[in-house]
């Protein structure tokens, strides 16, 4: 899967340095996670330094709970309808390569997709029903 984000359910009153050895979570690739980044800005999340903003961040720690939990499992389970449709195999455009003046085609198969986006929708509701939160660590 290369380079992955870890999405933890945890206690309210966890904190990212101190998440249990034991803890639930799912891995997101990291080409997933630039993929959905646009997204992902319309969902709030606390910084590690307890500043709150839109999307993740994708290179630290970010928190999500309490009513931003409902729209994030929203987003997720709305991104799983729309990768349903999807081939097999699928291409999506990533970044702009300077060097080669190109964009770079980033392939993807539908069912890493949505076996990732299934799992993170799987844990982000029980952290609503549980009144726990979702921590992030990015790369």
């Amino acid at each position: 899967m290369g380079t992955q984000h870890r999405f933890y359910l945890v206690d309210k009153e966890v904190e990212w340095r101190d998440i249990p050895s034991n803890s639930q979570f799912v891995k997101l690739s990291e080409k997933l996670i630039l993929q959905l980044s646009d997204y992902l800005l319309w969902i709030r999340f606390t910084r590690a330094n307890g500043t709150i903003g839109d999307g993740l961040d994708p290179y630290g720690v970010s928190s999500i709970d309490g009513d931003d939990l409902d729209g994030f499992v929203s987003l997720i389970t709305d991104l799983y309808n729309l990768f349903k449709l999807s081939p097999e195999t699928f291409e999506l455009t990533g970044d702009f390569l300077a060097n080669e003046e190109i964009y770079e085609k980033n392939e993807f198969k539908k069912k890493d997709v949505l076996n990732q986006l299934i799992e993170l929708k799987k844990i982000i509701e029980i952290a609503v029903h549980a009144d726990k939160k979702i921590i992030h660590c990015g790369i």
